[in-house]
């Protein structure tokens, strides 16, 4: 550190490599994540947005198929570029990152957003409720269909 506390600009842009160990719940271990860089949260902002309008009450408005589509890629980005590298210095593609299972992906996502302070963002806090509305929607539709298979 710089004399009296005070960080040189290498230090300071050293902060984005900085990571921290969590734990998995959803896969039962641990991984090193790293907080996304302001560059990289808004290029992954811009891919949500293209095509919808985030509301003030914390949605995304677009076609529904679109809309999952874009939160499922901007997750997988989320995790690919906050997830460390492992020992041999290989990063995480989106593609990788979409063979890992839902809930997996979803607490990594949330984790790498939480620790890279984006959480209270209107994009990153829809793409939330934008999932808990797509479930609830799947939930309905298999009570549904079970109702509909037990009349028959």
């Amino acid at each position: 550190m710089s004399q009296n506390g005070v960080l040189k600009k290498s230090e300071i842009l050293q902060g984005q490599k900085k990571t921290k160990c969590i734990e998995l719940q959803s896969l039962g271990g641990s991984v090193h994540i790293r907080p996304l860089s302001e560059g990289e949260a808004a290029s992954i902002r811009e891919e949500i947005m293209e095509g919808g309008k985030a509301t003030e009450d914390g949605k995304i408005n677009f076609d529904p198929k679109e809309g999952l589509q874009k939160i499922r890629n901007a997750r997988n980005k989320v995790v690919a570029k906050g997830l460390s590298n492992d020992d041999n210095g290989e990063g995480w593609t989106p593609g990788e990152v979409g063979q890992l299972r839902k809930d997996a992906i979803d607490e990594l996502a949330d984790e790498i957003v939480h620790y890279s302070g984006l959480e209270n963002e209107p994009t990153f806090r829809a793409w939330r409720k934008y999932d808990e509305e797509l479930k609830r929607a799947e939930e309905e539709a298999a009570e549904e269909l079970a109702e509909d298979t037990a009349t028959q």
